[in-house]
C-alpha cells in the first residue's frame, strides 16, 4: 500500500520495487494507493489486515527483504539523483 497519490515519485518507486520483490518472492504483489489523513488511512489499513494462516512470508520477513533491497538499491537512487519523499 502506498500512502500518497497515484502518479508521484513515491508511487513510482513502489511499483519499481514491488516488480523486483514479486520476483524475488515468486508471487503477485498488487500496489494500492491510499491516500489521505497524511498516510493514516493506509496505515490504518495495513495495520488491521489479516494474513492468511497458508502464506509464508511474515511480515518480518517482507521487513528484513525491504531493508536489504533498500541497501541494495540505494546508491543508484543517489547517483541518479532521483528525489525521494
Amino acid at each position: 500500500m502506498v500512502p500518497f497519490a497515484a502518479g508521484g515519485p513515491t508511487d513510482t518507486l513502489a511499483r519499481i520495487l514491488s516488480e523486483r520483490i514479486a520476483a524475488e518472492l515468486h508471487t503477485t504483489i498488487v500496489v494500492e494507493n491510499i491516500a489521505g489523513a497524511s498516510g493514516s488511512i493506509a496505515g490504518t489499513r495495513v495495520a488491521r489486515a489479516a494474513i492468511p494462516p497458508r502464506d509464508q512470508q511474515t511480515p518480518a520477513a517482507l521487513a528484513a527483504f525491504q531493508k536489504a533491497e533498500t541497501e541494495k538499491w540505494w546508491p543508484i537512487v543517489k547517483a541518479a539523483d532521483i528525489k525521494v519523499e
